[in-house]
């Protein structure tokens, strides 16, 4: 606003820093199951559900590389869809070195500290039945 932009101009700004990682963290998604969903959007989004695997898959996210992301959910014949969430590299350091590919595997019983690491609220970002 110091500059002259208008409010649509700062919100647009805001918007896209926060959709492609700007600000706000490193973006990754996850496959959910249809039970994993309703757990999500029960929880508000705010959180990753806790699964019967013994570990999470998770990806960098590239808005992008859409048919990466398809195969990705594909993989799983339970998954119903993939979430995106961001945080902070430094705050996730103790779960995984992020710097060293882009697939990692968190074990289950660590979901809740990841949880604690989440910043804004998760967003899906493909459905396995709207394909």
């Amino acid at each position: 606003m110091l500059y002259g932009y208008e409010d649509w101009q700062n919100d647009w700004w805001i918007t896209v820093g926060l959709e492609r990682g700007r600000f706000g963290g490193a973006q990754f998604c996850c496959r959910v199951t249809a039970s994993g969903l309703a757990w999500i959007e029960a929880a508000g989004f705010r959180a990753l559900p806790p699964i019967d695997q013994p570990v999470l898959a998770v990806t960098s996210y590239d808005p992008e590389a859409e048919a990466d992301l398809l195969a990705f959910m594909l993989e799983d014949p339970e998954s119903a869809a993939i979430v995106r969430f961001n945080a902070f590299g430094r705050d996730i350091t103790h779960l995984k070195d992020i710097r060293d590919g882009r697939r990692w595997y968190l074990p289950a019983d660590r979901i809740p500290e990841l949880n604690r690491c989440l910043r804004y609220l998760v967003v899906i970002v493909a459905r396995r039945d709207s394909l």
